[in-house]
């Protein structure tokens, strides 16, 4: 049903946070803090579960959801909060049919055997949503175990919420979205080959799939790039459809690093969007577009 990524120890009785943590943003974080804090008294290890893809995608059949990060950079985050070992769960049409009593007693009595549970207090969960927490307290009660409600956060009067981060992305507003997630907007993934075109007017770039990830409007950002988790690096970042290259259909992102290269090509990248330098556009040249990028690329090296 579902995989673990760090072996827990047979005899334990893990202290379990809950949650899809997309973007792990503060309301997630004092979640989280909370199952670590929690861990520590009671000398068991934190231990978080995560459902991914998003339910929602699996019973929509939705292929393109987006997210704020993709899965290596969620887990990073997790893990550095103080979370020893993660369970994933692969939605599927019949662990998302699974009755909340089911999932309660397969799930996180026999296969978990948790000692406490962490989760927002506006956790659904089993078939159609139709779990809550006073269900999930109501059912655990009878096998002592506590369930800990931790109340959603709050940011400028505004509940914390990975769908209102995404909202924030998608407009461009990003130091709204970065105030919520209590740190830098970043997007991540390998490094893809491309067409290669851009080197040929003397700018290579590193490009990023980023067709489920939620991104900012199209056009080109000051950005800071590590690789393989080396030190950042300033970058030029397009976000488009390179319309005077080759017009993609889907959104890249693709990122000159100055004074760089190197072969990165599989690497993984963790791109830190800082400011929005100018919208897309289509040049009716090469050496128009040539004469732009030279421009971007001088007012990132003066804002460095």
């Amino acid at each position: 049903m579902f995989k673990l990524l760090e072996p827990i120890a047979e005899k334990s009785r893990p202290i379990l946070a809950i949650g899809n943590f997309d973007g792990v943003h503060l309301g997630h974080q004092k979640l989280l803090h909370t199952t670590v804090k929690i861990a520590k008294q009671y000398k068991q290890p934190a231990v978080a579960l995560i459902f991914y893809p998003h339910p929602k995608a699996t019973l929509l059949n939705i292929k393109n959801e987006l997210y704020i990060n993709n899965i290596r950079i969620r887990i990073k985050k997790i893990i550095n909060i103080g979370i020893k070992s993660i369970y994933i769960i692969r939605p599927n049409h019949k662990i998302l049919s699974t009755t909340p009593i089911s999932f309660i007693n397969k799930v996180l009595i026999n296969q978990i055997k948790t000692l406490q549970i962490v989760v927002g207090e506006n956790f659904y969960f089993g078939h159609n949503r139709t779990g809550n927490t006073k269900l999930l307290s109501k059912e655990l009660h009878k096998y002592n175990v506590r369930v800990n409600i931790v109340p959603l956060y709050q940011v400028n009067n505004k509940t914390c919420s990975s769908t209102i981060i995404k909202q924030m992305i998608k407009k461009g507003c990003i130091k709204i979205a970065e105030k919520m997630l209590g740190d830098s907007y970043t997007i991540g993934g390998r490094i893809i080959k491309g067409a290669q075109k851009a080197r040929t007017i003397g700018f290579p770039t590193a490009n990023i799939n980023i067709e489920n990830i939620v991104h900012p409007p199209f056009g080109v950002y000051a950005a800071e790039i590590s690789i393989n988790n080396a030190i950042y690096l300033p970058a030029v970042v397009n976000i488009g459809i390179r319309p005077t290259m080759c017009n993609n259909k889907n959104p890249l992102l693709e990122a000159h690093i100055l004074d760089f290269n190197q072969n990165i090509y599989g690497a993984f990248c963790i791109v830190k969007i800082k400011n929005f330098i100018r919208a897309e556009q289509k040049f009716q040249s090469l050496y128009q577009l040539t004469q732009q990028i030279k421009l971007d690329v001088e007012k990132i090296r003066q804002q460095s």
